[in-house]
């Protein structure tokens, strides 16, 4: 293994780490032989593939339905507009499922019937199945997330966890649920938009569970 050291809380060089050397020396440490591939497919999938899949489900599902994603619009001094996505395409899909569920969208010709509750999960894996399958980009830089503006509620939730002093908690917490979130590098403000990023993940989540139970 190489060792060397990785930036980490603010240290002058950093934390110290070892890594793996080969491809050969990583899979018999792993004791399966294509862990290499396994792994590097799994991570290309997670921030390529299913980044593209995200968008252009919601994308094509606003164009197909006419059921807008939020979006908040900000005017700037000059007195021009922009316009950023409101909520994540997790929540934008999940908002729709309750539409459809509640029959909020039953008058709509372009919604009716290819979406109803007797039919609604299917009909959204046919849907997502007719986008085509998304391909692993291994030549491509990591992407981020799009700017999704953070709820007034989440930042206000953060200030009062790190205010506490309990923000090691609520690591171990979305570790335990394996929620997405970067680690504690000892940047506050950095660590702060990290556990607000991760609050709204876990959110997400617990909205599209609520909208499948009734599905």
């Amino acid at each position: 293994m190489i060792e060397h050291y990785v930036s980490s809380l603010g240290l002058l060089r950093g934390l110290r780490v070892r890594d793996f050397e080969s491809v050969d020396e990583l899979e018999t440490t792993a004791g399966e032989k294509g862990a290499c591939l396994r792994i590097a497919n799994k991570y290309l999938v997670e921030k390529t593939s299913l980044v593209d899949g995200r968008d252009k489900m919601a994308e094509e599902l606003e164009k197909l339905t006419g059921f807008e994603m939020v979006m908040i619009k900000t005017t700037k001094d000059n007195g021009t507009v922009t316009e950023t996505p409101g909520e994540s395409e997790v929540q934008y899909v999940a908002r729709f499922r309750k539409a459809v569920l509640a029959g909020e969208l039953v008058n709509n010709p372009n919604v009716h019937p290819r979406f109803t509750k007797d039919n609604l999960e299917e009909s959204l894996q046919s849907f997502a199945n007719s986008l085509g399958a998304f391909d692993a980009d291994a030549k491509r830089q990591e992407r981020g997330p799009k700017q999704i503006k953070i709820p007034k509620w989440i930042n206000e939730r953060v200030e009062t966890i790190f205010n506490n002093g309990t923000q090691l908690r609520w690591w171990d917490i979305m570790t335990r649920e394996q929620v997405p979130i970067d680690k504690i590098n000892g940047d506050q403000a950095k660590d702060k938009l990290a556990l607000a990023l991760a609050i709204r993940e876990r959110e997400s989540r617990r909205e599209l569970e609520e909208s499948r139970k009734y599905a």
